[in-house]
């Protein structure tokens, strides 16, 4: 999982310096690494559905970046199409969901992940761009976060406490060494973040697969790290996380496919450090914590 890759990741960087640079990965990430578009694919029979008329229209909207500043585009298939003549990525997509229904949505990663299949209504849009605990990650990575900790907990787990515990220590740490690293819970039960909940299970292919708590690292443009989970969750690999989105960067972090850009429904381009809002102050124990406004 994540730990192999990001400690290897992350010694690449140390040592590698004719290819670093001296701006760390959080700041890079943020000035210059632009966000990769998940896709709403709409199967229809030829004729899109009367029903599914005000859907559409809105996801017309928010894929033309006429409302919001999401990173999510929206094409209507003909699913009756010659599969030869379709894209590439559409003809994989259709290989991966051949019992897809019609008319249907199908939500996809841009790591070509199906995350839903179905129907959708005008609120399950709302609801995918305006997640409270994405907007709280946007809000304090543009603000001037180091990067962030996500501890995704599950029910009633006895583990979530422990992984808790290891992330508020980790950034109570980077707090006294001057860094800003934020602090997120998100609740896999949580109604509000089904869409955020599925965009995380998805990062790689087998997580929605194992139960228990899971920690991300959060950086950039709500770039999402790989999982922590199980034993991995323990105060040397989350400092080694924030290590990671702290040291130097290098062209080739994004290219190596290590974790995913999240939904984020934020005018990014507009909110550069120093320039957006600032992050949240500082608890008692020296970390941010992220929380609904």
């Amino acid at each position: 999982m994540a730990t192999a890759a990001l400690c290897l990741l992350f010694l690449a960087c140390l040592f590698v310096p004719a290819f670093a640079c001296d701006v760390p990965v959080y700041e890079y990430a943020l000035l210059h690494w632009a966000r990769d578009d998940y896709t709403v694919y709409y199967l229809h029979d030829g004729t899109e559905a009367t029903a599914d008329a005000q859907v559409n229209a809105l996801l017309r909207k928010v894929s033309a970046g006429e409302e919001g500043h999401a990173n999510l585009r929206f094409a209507a298939v003909d699913a009756r199409t010659d599969v030869t003549r379709l894209a590439p990525e559409l003809r994989r997509v259709l290989a991966a969901n051949p019992d897809a229904a019609r008319p249907s949505y199908l939500l996809v990663s841009p790591k070509g992940r199906t995350l839903f299949s179905g129907r959708l209504t005008k609120r399950d849009v709302r609801d995918l761009l305006d997640s409270p605990k994405s907007a709280a990650l946007a809000r304090v990575l543009s603000g001037g976060a180091q990067g962030a900790l996500l501890v995704l907990t599950d029910a009633e787990d006895p583990r979530n406490d422990a992984a808790l515990a290891a992330a508020r220590e980790v950034t109570e740490v980077a707090a006294a060494e001057e860094k800003r690293v934020g602090l997120l819970q998100v609740s896999r039960q949580d109604p509000k973040e089904r869409w955020l909940v599925r965009q995380l299970l998805a990062v790689e292919a087998d997580l929605a697969e194992i139960p228990g708590p899971m920690v991300f690292g959060v950086y950039g443009r709500c770039h999402v790290t790989e999982a922590y989970l199980g034993k991995g969750i323990n105060t040397l690999n989350l400092t080694d996380l924030v290590r990671f989105m702290n040291g130097p960067c290098t062209c080739e972090i994004k290219a190596a496919n290590l974790g995913v850009d999240l939904i984020s429904n934020w005018d990014w381009e507009a909110l550069v450090p120093g320039a957006g809002p600032p992050p949240k102050a500082m608890e008692p124990g020296g970390y941010v914590t992220l929380e609904d406004e």
